[in-house]
């Protein structure tokens, strides 16, 4: 099964993702006029991120497009707000249809995130860097991106025969999906680091659509999470080159482009999560030794101290 088929609800990590950047859209804008934004992304059938980002950070104007018209049907009658605009078209529509969206909504910044769920290609990377040709100073980007992991057989049939590693045939294997997004330089990309590969092509992208414009697009959280299907995800602010645009209150951004935050938590019960907390401040053998077995090792204890107010708790609720 894949994960894109699944509801939010059934998908924590990509939950915590979320939420991550719902908290750093909230710290951007509250600097910046959350009235001065719109919010647009491929919302799903449920609207799940855009009711996120109207509880955190106050923008009072979201737009969800979407191809299948019985979606966008389906969210009409069920979006929880007015302000919520659900239209019917496709994502490589969006480029040629921005300067209309401003314009219909009075607004001068944008929140976009394009959330694609089927493996990376050249073409996702062209509609990404058209978006971002049409972005400027404090606008947000957002994009979720996966190369669905093939067999050494597979692959090698799709590319010219010869003795290869591992590393430099994942390499071979996503140029042929993404073209010149990925660098000429990247020689290697490890299967255990595909999203450092998935990281290059997006920068690559970015950087080709703001190419003339003077402007860059700086990283401020790169994660990589998996349910089921690995996923790469680079949020970035438009500025120019020397303007310090993070707030203050941001830990999170990236040193540089590889610098990325993996969501590798456990799948805690609230009974099980509450108690973990009480010892999470303790070292793995501390832990180990108060609980009797290992649980979790050293990179999973650090990603669950940094990323545990923003797991999920999913329990009844009383009517």
């Amino acid at each position: 099964m894949s994960a894109s088929g699944l509801p939010y609800h059934l998908r924590p990590r990509k939950f915590v993702d979320r939420e991550l950047f719902s908290e750093f859209v909230a710290q951007f804008v509250a600097v910046n006029d959350p009235n001065e934004y719109i919010y647009i992304s491929m919302g799903g059938m449920h609207l799940t991120d855009h009711k996120a980002i109207y509880k955190k950070t106050s923008i009072n104007c979201l737009l969800s497009f979407d191809g299948d018209d019985e979606v966008v049907q389906y969210q009409n009658y069920f979006k929880p707000f007015h302000n919520i605009h659900c239209e019917n078209w496709m994502s490589h529509e969006l480029p040629g249809r921005i300067d209309g969206i401003m314009q219909e909504h009075k607004k001068s910044r944008k929140v976009i995130w394009l959330d694609y769920t089927a493996s990376i290609t050249g073409r996702q990377l062209d509609e990404v860097s058209a978006v971002v040709g049409k972005m400027g100073p404090l606008d947000i980007i957002r994009v979720t991106v996966n190369l669905q992991t093939l067999t050494r057989d597979v692959m090698e049939k799709s590319l010219p025969l010869e003795q290869r590693t591992m590393a430099k045939l994942q390499a071979d294997y996503l140029r042929s999906m993404v073209g010149s997004y990925l660098p000429a330089g990247t020689k290697e990309v490890s299967p255990g680091a595909i999203e450092v590969g998935l990281s290059e092509c997006v920068e690559s992208a970015f950087a080709k659509g703001l190419d003339g414009t003077g402007y860059v697009a700086k990283p401020v959280l790169l994660t990589q999470y998996s349910d089921t299907t690995n996923m790469f995800v680079a949020t970035a602010v438009i500025s120019d080159a020397n303007s310090e645009v993070v707030p203050s209150g941001w830990k999170m951004s990236p040193a540089d482009w590889h610098d990325i935050t993996p969501i590798n938590l456990p799948d805690f019960t609230v009974s099980e999560r509450y108690r973990f907390d009480r010892v999470m401040h303790m070292s793995e053998a501390e832990i180990s030794a108060e609980v009797g077995y290992s649980l979790m090792n050293d990179a999973q204890l650090k990603s669950y101290r940094a990323l545990h107010r923003f797991y999920p708790t999913f329990d009844s609720v009383g009517g």
